[in-house]
């Protein structure tokens, strides 16, 4: 193997590849301490980016001489770990559908009249891009007034489907001290899409707020959908909630203690 002269540039791309490298091993292990544990959660989320960004300093350096050598092989190594992750989403979507009917019965009805279908619930194209934002409204409304400030949710809606529609609440995560309500508008424009009414809430966060402010909250939400389902648009009778790590925490705390009736389910 021929020599290479170690440049100041050779030594960044070595150095980033690293630590790439120790970054994506949190996908393969679980994260020993809490800040690592956030780190991981991250990893996992934002691992697409990071095989491209692993890609990117792996296609430039393949070339003869020790040091590109080592680089590109680390680089490979981070790419391959970082599209676990997207392999398993993948993998999932194949039988999804087919494992939730098994184990609940068929859905009825599979979708909203009049909206778009999907064959599967998660392909590369949705991963990659956001085809349900088409003919979807978004407004902010505040639903809710603390000493604090208002408490804001942000309302998505389909323009071409009739109301009234059954409502879904999104509770995004993040240790209940941190994240916002914009944290899943995917999820919210996919579900806007196909007919449902989305309410993504805003909460207070710990620890300035002890618990239970933060299900106190997402009750008050429920309320305020409820009392305004007339002219939302929203049937008041139908409502599910969605939670995201800690979001999922609060979605199963406010369906247990509320005893409302008109919540239908939770994910």
């Amino acid at each position: 193997m021929e020599q290479e002269e170690f440049t100041f540039g050779g030594k960044i791309r070595l150095t980033a590849v690293i630590l790439l490298l120790l970054v994506s091993i949190l996908i393969l292990i679980p994260a020993p301490t809490y800040t690592l544990w956030k780190l991981e959660i991250g990893t996992n989320e934002w691992s697409t980016y990071l095989a491209i960004f692993a890609l990117a300093l792996l296609v430039p350096g393949w070339k003869r001489g020790r040091y590109s050598l080592i680089s590109s092989l680390l680089a490979l190594m981070v790419f391959c770990i970082s599209a676990l992750p997207l392999i398993r989403a993948l993998e999932v979507g194949e039988t999804l559908q087919a494992d939730l009917e098994s184990a609940f019965g068929p859905a009825v009805p599979r979708q909203i009249d009049g909206a778009p279908a999907l064959i599967k619930p998660i392909t590369l194209r949705l991963l990659l891009s956001n085809p349900a934002a088409p003919n979807v409204d978004v407004q902010t409304v505040n639903y809710a007034s603390r000493v604090s400030g208002f408490l804001r949710m942000d309302l998505y809606k389909s323009t071409v489907l009739p109301a009234p529609r059954p409502v879904v609440i999104v509770v995004h995560g993040g240790s209940w001290n941190s994240g916002d309500r914009t944290d899943l508008p995917d999820l919210s424009y996919y579900l806007a899409a196909r007919g449902y009414y989305v309410a993504a809430i805003d909460y207070r966060f710990a620890p300035q707020f002890k618990n239970p402010a933060q299900t106190e909250d997402l009750n008050d939400a429920i309320d305020y959908l409820k009392l305004h389902a007339g002219p939302l648009g929203v049937d008041p009778n139908r409502i599910a909630l969605i939670g995201r790590s800690a979001g999922g925490h609060l979605v199963l705390l406010s369906a247990y203690t509320k005893h409302d009736p008109s919540i239908k389910g939770v994910v």
